[in-house]
């Protein structure tokens, strides 16, 4: 699949530790130089719940 500047992925991960949900948003992309990421993993297991950042 290729790198698109301005999607988001939602990942869900799931190991005998730990169940973890993150979105991952692509800001900037140089192809074949770099990729910029922003993530934000859920306050919760089983569902995303995200509280935006204070400024």
């Amino acid at each position: 699949m290729p790198v698109v500047e301005g999607h988001v992925y939602w990942v869900r991960t799931a190991d005998d530790d730990s169940r973890l949900i993150t979105l991952v948003g692509v800001q900037k992309h140089v192809r074949g130089q770099s990729v910029t990421l922003a993530w934000f993993r859920s306050k919760e297991a089983e569902r995303f719940v995200f509280d935006w950042p204070e400024k």
